[in-house]
């Protein structure tokens, strides 16, 4: 299998993730897991709410639901890390493994790594309207595509 650039940027980042992960520990990933998970199923419950609340403030544009959308991602995401590091700092007399806690934590990082890939793709796509020939170009990469599946699964919010 030949890499392309685009592939080998992609693992660089993964892999980055990852290294963050080993050296943060599973905890502090896991962490972060959850609170983008959570951030991402929170707004597309809220989503028309928000919307609505906000046309007064922001008004009605083509940008209107993606700066809405992504912003509130953002804002929970933070709140949700907060309140995680607020519990786990209860926990964090607990006794660990060192080897288990590196290793769940390279493998939460790399998921970490996948999703947050995945939002900033997500928002490129909303913010330049990349077009369908360009998407089938990048596609041709096998890492970009996982990608990709994983943005319109879980981080789209439709149109």
């Amino acid at each position: 299998m030949i890499l392309n650039p685009l592939d080998i940027i992609l693992t660089a980042s993964i892999l980055t993730a990852g290294l963050f992960g080993k050296y943060s520990g599973f905890n502090m990933q896991f962490n972060k897991l959850l609170s983008i998970l959570l951030s991402i199923l929170i707004t597309k419950v809220i989503f028309i709410e928000l919307i609505i609340f906000f046309i007064p403030y922001i008004g009605l544009s083509a940008q209107t639901k993606p700066i809405v959308y992504f912003m509130s991602i953002t804002i929970i995401y933070f709140v949700l890390r907060f309140v995680f590091n607020f519990i786990q700092s209860n926990l964090e007399n607990l006794h660990k493994n060192k080897l288990i806690d590196s290793t769940l934590g390279i493998i939460v990082g790399l998921i970490n790594g996948i999703i947050f890939i995945s939002i900033f793709i997500s928002i490129i796509f909303y913010s330049f309207k990349i077009n369908d020939n360009t998407t089938e170009r990048l596609k041709k990469s096998a890492l970009f595509n996982s990608i990709y599946i994983t943005k319109t699964v879980l981080v789209d919010y439709g149109e």
